[in-house]
């Protein structure tokens, strides 16, 4: 007799795995706008209360945000399912059908025509002269708006402080990257516009971690527990190679 407690654990969705007449990356800027409401689903973090929206509910782990696309093959229930072993795209290392499920796992939803391409304020310090001096030699720029206020906030300054806080935008992309275990994987990346739009993409950093704070602040305002009936349709032509 099975134990009450025991878990059935369901077979990894084959139908989200990459396949090879599959695009290997879809260009955002042209596939988003092609459909009016396309949705991405975040993990809901374990342990929060799904009653009240905070930014919590995405966790810890916020450089390069894992989300997923719906309305291809990837469906709301599949979030359970998190695979094992290594995730980049490569042809060399299959998915290896090792997973973690979990039947209590919830998805938090935004549509990425909300997000994408926008920007939000967040401040910086620099932690040393090194730093200080790295982001003002890579000014050189003086058209941009936020090129200029920071420049016009180095002249005023006239020299470093670690206690000085800048005002930086960063803006806001919904990049597709696939993963061994999951075509439909995508992330939320951000990028100060007064670097050359260079990703952050670890936390290391207080200033980093700010600007994570930040973009969590920003997306809890769009995110909602529920996902909209019916899900957005991606047409298969939109994401399927041409055939000869």
């Amino acid at each position: 007799m099975m134990d009450a407690k025991t878990e059935i654990i369901p077979e990894y969705p084959q139908c989200i795995l990459p396949r090879p007449i599959y695009l290997d990356l879809i260009t955002a800027e042209e596939f988003w706008s092609k459909i009016n409401g396309l949705v991405i689903q975040r993990r809901c973090a374990d342990n929060v209360d799904r009653s009240v929206m905070t930014p919590e509910i995405f966790g810890d782990n916020l450089a390069e945000m894992s989300v997923n696309l719906l309305g291809g093959k990837f469906l709301p229930d599949h979030v359970k399912f998190t695979p094992k072993g290594p995730k980049p795209l490569d042809a060399n290392i299959p998915f290896d059908g090792t997973y973690y499920y979990s039947s209590e796992a919830n998805g938090v939803y935004i549509s990425i025509s909300d997000i994408h391409d926008c920007t939000f304020p967040s401040v910086r310090r620099f932690p040393n002269q090194q730093e200080f001096d790295k982001v003002k030699t890579a000014i050189t720029d003086t058209r941009e708006s936020d090129k200029a206020r920071l420049v016009a906030a180095f002249q005023k300054r006239k020299g470093f402080s670690k206690d000085t806080e800048y005002e930086v935008t960063y803006r806001i992309s919904v990049m597709h990257r696939p993963t061994n275990a999951n075509y439909w994987h995508c992330q939320i990346e951000i990028a100060p516009a007064c670097e050359g739009g260079k990703i952050v993409n670890k936390e290391k950093s207080e200033w980093q971690k700010d600007a994570l704070r930040a973009l969590t602040n920003f997306l809890v305002i769009y995110a909602s527990f529920d996902y909209p009936d019916p899900i957005p349709l991606i047409k298969e032509e939109w994401y399927i190679k041409e055939t000869a």
